[in-house]
């Protein structure tokens, strides 16, 4: 075989294969079609996470352009847990985080025995349509619920809104993928300006909360978000100022003494996960929540958490724990469930160590460029100041 014939087939076997000529086969295209009505062709499921790629084709001139994505909730674990099982969706969305139709796809709960294909009554899947991916997906405040069949449409509902952002993250769509590339902020030093601009979706992704997911068999039985709540401005932004009265009262001096914790619950195992078995390990040291540490509650009626989750408990955190540092929470579940854990990541100090090096870095340039030329005696002193400087930056960081 001649050498240029070899070098073409090598090329060949090399080339990628173009995603956008593999059509979506004939059992999802009426499904696709569904969720997706803007689209005029589907390519097969593909990517990381897997997704249907729609596009739209311009009559006039042919050309086609990207109209969204559709995926299978399924395919972005832990799935949620419904009363007896998870429910797979087959969910629309297009390039806004906007979703455009949603279909029931698999479900197995008891109440089909007595109802049917409850999940397919009018309406009731035609109601995610528009919806977008920053809104809470709560039962009963943005989401029409079904009588009899709460956990379910909980556990569905919460499974389309996680999965649609992990896509629009995963592929840049919307609000939700800058808010996930924008700097992080942590609890401590996050100004109360910068805190009241804040949605609850922008607090998730840069950081200012902890999420916890307790799993049972792979699947998520409850979401647990975390938010440390340095004083009473920042909870009263969190919750409104008349749930802050019921916790300072209900806590009475303990919140001068403890640090608070706001503790978001979902899930259909909401109500028993017993937040008693949290503790937090920094440094070594175990501490984990003194009588009366947890406090329970409904949900939020105002503020950043209202309509958010399901239930609300406040948590009061040994006063030895240092707010400022890392550390870890646990949520030890064994022997039922298992060991789950949050990181927290204590006050941000990366842009103040970026700035101290750049100021260094530039000192650095300053004096050596300085040095050449002006004979050795003086670009000995250039080093010698370039060192001291730099000695002193480093210690003032490490004594803050």
């Amino acid at each position: 075989m001649p050498v240029t014939v070899l070098a073409v087939w090598a090329l060949t076997l090399l080339a990628p294969v173009s995603s956008s000529a593999q059509d979506a086969s004939e059992e999802w295209l009426a499904l696709l079609e569904r969720v997706m009505p803007e689209g005029d062709r589907f390519t097969d499921r593909q990517g990381q996470p897997s997704v249907f790629e729609a596009y739209r084709v311009d009559p006039s001139t042919g050309q086609e352009t990207l109209a969204g994505y559709a995926f299978l909730t399924s395919d972005l674990p832990p799935e949620q847990m419904g009363f007896n099982g998870p429910i797979e969706v087959l969910v629309g969305m297009d390039l806004g985080g906007v979703l455009t139709g949603i279909v029931v796809v698999r479900y197995n709960e008891s109440l089909q025995a007595s109802r049917g294909d409850f999940l397919a009554r009018d309406g009731f899947q035609e109601q995610f349509s528009g919806k977008s991916i920053v809104d809470a997906f709560q039962v009963r405040r943005d989401v029409d619920g079904i009588s009899g069949a709460t956990i379910t449409v909980d556990a569905m509902s919460r499974g389309i809104r996680n999965a649609a952002r992990e896509v629009a993250v995963a592929y840049r769509l919307g609000s939700v993928s800058s808010d996930a590339e924008s700097p992080p902020l942590d609890p401590v030093s996050v100004t109360l300006d910068e805190f009241e601009r804040l949605s609850w979706t922008q607090m998730l992704f840069r950081g200012l909360v902890q999420q916890i997911l307790v799993l049972n068999e792979e699947r998520t039985a409850a979401d647990l978000t975390l938010i440390y709540v340095r004083d009473e401005a920042v909870a009263e932004l969190l919750i409104g100022s008349d749930m802050l009265g019921e916790v300072l009262e209900r806590a009475g001096p303990l919140t001068q003494e403890r640090h608070l914790i706001l503790a978001g619950v979902d899930g259909p195992s909401a109500g028993s996960l017993n937040l008693g078995r949290l503790s937090v390990v920094q440094n070594g040291d175990t501490l984990g929540l003194a009588p009366p540490g947890v406090l329970l509650f409904g949900p939020a009626r105002a503020g950043k958490l209202d309509g958010q989750v399901r239930m609300l408990r406040a948590l009061l955190l040994d006063p030895a724990v240092d707010m400022t540092q890392p550390f870890t929470f646990i949520l030890d579940l064994r022997p039922r469930l298992g060991l789950f854990s949050a990181d927290y990541p204590g006050e941000r100090r990366l842009a103040v160590d970026e700035q101290e090096d750049e100021q260094e870095t530039v000192l650095s340039r300053r004096f050596t460029g300085t040095s050449r030329g002006v004979g050795p005696i003086l670009a000995l002193l250039s080093i010698v100041f370039i060192v001291t400087v730099t000695v002193r930056l480093r210690r003032q960081r490490s004594g803050r």
